[in-house]
C-alpha cells in the first residue's frame, strides 16, 4: 500500500524576491521574464507592468527610488498567473501520491490555509482531466469568482495585444518595402475585408491570431483609449473607463453601414466576400487594426470600385519603392489617396500638405488627388485646390446614400484638362 496522505504547504521561491541583497544577472533576469509573463496573462496593465520594471532595475543598479506609485503596491503574488502556476505545482504534488497500483480507499489531504485564495474559482481547461483529488480539492475550496477581475484581466490582455499590433504596424511602415513583405501587407489588408470579427475562438486562423482581440463575451463594438499615434492603448469592454477620452470600434465609427446603403458598394462587398456588418464576435480587430488598416481598405476598395467601374479611370498599384506613399496611382502619373474621413470632424488636406508634397518629390507626381468618400447631408461640394492645382482635396465621392454625379462631373473635368 502506498502513501494515503499528504500536506500541501503553501510554496515558496516560485518567483525571484527582487528585494533580497545582491540579487545575481540570472535570479534578475528570470524575474523580468516572470514580469512579462504576468503581463501577458492579462494581470498587470501597461502602466503596471513599466512601473514594476522600473522597480526591478533601480533595485538591480543600487538606484534609490524615492517617489513610490500606486502600481507598486501590487503584488505579482496577488494574480491569477501566480495562481494557474500555483494550482500547477499542487496537482503535480498531487499526481505523485497516485501513481501506484495499490492506492488506499480514502486519501488524506491537509493544506495550508493561505492556498485557498489561490484555489476558488479556478478551473482547469475543457481538455485537461483532473485527478479526482484535485477535483475535490477545489470543491472544498468553493467557488466564487470575481467577475470584475477577470474583465480587467481580459482588458489588460486585449491592450497588450493592441500595443503589439500598433508596434508591428509602425515596424513595417518604417521598414523598406519587399515584393513579399508587399505581398504580405496586401494579404492583411484582404483579411480585415473579410473577418471584422470571428464567432468562436476555434474559427480564427493561426495566421492571423495576432490581429484580434479576445472579448470576454460576444459582442459588435468596444471602447479604447490611446496616447498620439496610438500610443499607450487601453481597452475597455465595458462603458467603465472614468475620465478618459474614449473611442470607439464599432460598425458605426467605421462608417459600415452608410456605405452598405448604397448599392453597388453592398454588391461589391457581397461579391468579393467582405463583411458587410459587425457581427457579435468573440474575436474583433484590435483598435490598430481597425483604425489604420481596416477603415485604409475600406476607402481604397470603395474608391477603386467608383474610378474603375463608374469613372473608367484605370488605377495602377504602386511599385515596391513607392508603396504605401499613396494608395494608387494612373498612367499619367496622377497619385490617388482615397479617405474615410469623418467630414464633421474634419482633416483639411492644408493640414498635411507638407507631408504630401515630400511623397510627390520621392514619387515625382504630375498632381495628387486627396478623395474622402463619403460626406455628410449637409456637406457643400467645396474642392480644395493646391500648388497650382497640382493637390486636390474632393470632400467626397458619395452622399445621401449615393454616388454623388456632381463628384463624379468634378473629377472626370480634372482628369481631361
Amino acid at each position: 500500500m502506498d502513501i494515503n496522505g499528504i500536506y500541501l504547504d503553501n510554496p515558496t521561491n516560485i518567483l525571484v524576491n527582487i528585494f533580497e541583497n545582491n540579487i545575481d544577472n540570472d535570479k534578475f533576469i528570470k524575474y523580468i521574464f516572470q514580469l512579462e509573463f504576468i503581463r501577458e496573462n492579462g494581470d498587470f496593465s501597461l502602466n503596471q507592468f513599466q512601473s514594476k520594471l522600473d522597480e526591478a532595475f533601480h533595485k538591480y543598479i543600487g538606484r534609490y527610488r524615492p517617489r513610490r506609485k500606486a502600481e507598486d503596491f501590487i503584488s505579482p503574488y496577488n494574480t491569477n498567473a501566480y495562481s494557474r502556476y500555483l494550482n500547477k505545482i499542487i496537482i503535480q504534488a498531487l499526481g505523485r501520491i497516485c501513481r501506484t497500483n495499490m492506492k488506499a480507499p480514502t486519501i488524506h489531504i491537509l493544506a495550508d490555509a493561505s492556498i485557498r485564495k489561490h484555489l476558488i474559482g479556478f478551473s482547469l481547461p475543457e481538455d485537461v482531466i483532473p485527478i479526482r483529488e484535485y477535483t475535490a480539492l477545489l470543491e472544498s475550496a468553493g467557488k466564487s469568482p470575481n467577475q470584475s477581475e477577470d474583465l480587467i484581466e481580459a482588458q489588460n490582455r486585449a491592450s497588450h495585444k493592441s500595443n503589439q499590433t500598433a508596434a508591428y504596424i509602425r515596424r513595417q511602415l518604417s521598414t523598406p518595402w519587399t515584393n513579399q513583405s508587399v505581398k504580405k501587407w496586401q494579404e492583411l489588408r484582404e483579411q480585415v475585408l473579410h473577418q471584422l470579427g470571428i464567432a468562436k475562438e476555434s474559427e480564427c486562423n493561426i495566421n492571423w491570431n495576432n490581429i484580434y482581440l479576445h472579448l470576454p463575451k460576444p459582442n459588435n463594438l468596444y471602447y479604447f483609449s490611446h496616447e498620439n499615434d496610438y500610443d499607450d492603448i487601453e481597452v475597455f469592454f465595458s462603458d467603465d473607463y472614468g475620465k478618459r477620452e474614449v473611442k470607439e470600434v464599432s460598425e458605426r465609427t467605421a462608417r459600415l453601414s452608410e456605405l452598405m446603403k448604397i448599392d453597388s458598394f453592398h454588391k461589391l462587398f457581397t461579391d468579393s466576400g467582405w463583411a458587410t456588418t459587425f457581427p457579435k464576435s468573440k474575436l474583433m480587430l484590435t483598435p490598430p487594426m481597425f483604425n489604420n488598416i481596416y477603415k485604409g481598405a475600406l476607402g481604397e476598395v470603395c474608391g477603386k470600385h467608383i474610378f474603375q467601374n463608374l469613372l473608367n479611370i484605370p488605377l495602377l498599384e504602386l511599385r515596391v519603392n513607392e508603396f504605401e506613399l499613396f494608395d494608387f496611382k494612373t498612367e499619367q502619373n496622377i497619385y490617388i489617396d482615397f479617405k474615410l474621413w469623418n467630414d464633421r470632424v474634419a482633416v483639411k488636406a492644408d493640414e498635411i500638405i507638407d507631408k504630401i508634397c515630400e511623397k510627390m518629390a520621392i514619387v515625382e507626381a504630375e498632381r495628387v488627388f486627396v478623395i474622402n468618400i463619403l460626406g455628410s447631408s449637409n456637406t457643400p461640394f467645396q474642392p480644395i485646390p493646391s500648388f497650382g492645382r497640382k493637390i486636390i482635396e474632393v470632400p467626397y465621392l458619395c452622399k445621401n446614400d449615393k454616388i454623388d454625379n456632381l463628384a463624379l462631373t468634378f473629377i472626370v473635368n480634372e482628369f481631361l484638362t
